[in-house]
């Protein structure tokens, strides 16, 4: 390659960088409050699925204030202080059946490796 297509190619490339610079730091400027608001909901809630930020971002779900979250956020530490841990929706273990007084708990035999 030419010395002459080198520096074409940085060139083109450069430019290339540069405009999506600009364009990256216009969205961000124009988008800057809503990228706030969803900052305070992650710093809160640690966590957003996809959805959700799409509901956000289109505005079709409002995003909850500063002060909504930090209500939310105390209730959560009160309910956990409380033992109150929310569990709709977490899927339970199975049941452990205590065998009855003076009888032996039943036992199975586990085969042997096929091998041994």
């Amino acid at each position: 390659m030419s010395e002459d297509t080198a520096r074409l190619i940085d060139q083109e490339v450069t430019r290339l960088i540069n405009e999506a610079h600009v364009a990256a730091t216009a969205i961000l400027t124009a988008e800057k409050d809503l990228l706030r608001k969803l900052s305070n909901v992650l710093i809160e809630r640690e966590v957003m699925d996809g959805d959700q930020l799409r509901r956000y971002a289109s505005g079709e779900e409002e995003i909850p204030s500063k002060d909504q979250l930090v209500a939310e956020t105390a209730q959560r530490q009160l309910e956990n202080a409380n033992g109150q841990k929310k569990t709709e929706g977490i899927p339970s273990g199975p049941d452990i059946l205590a065998s009855p007084r003076g009888e032996p708990a039943m036992s199975q035999d586990i085969p042997s490796r096929p091998d041994v």
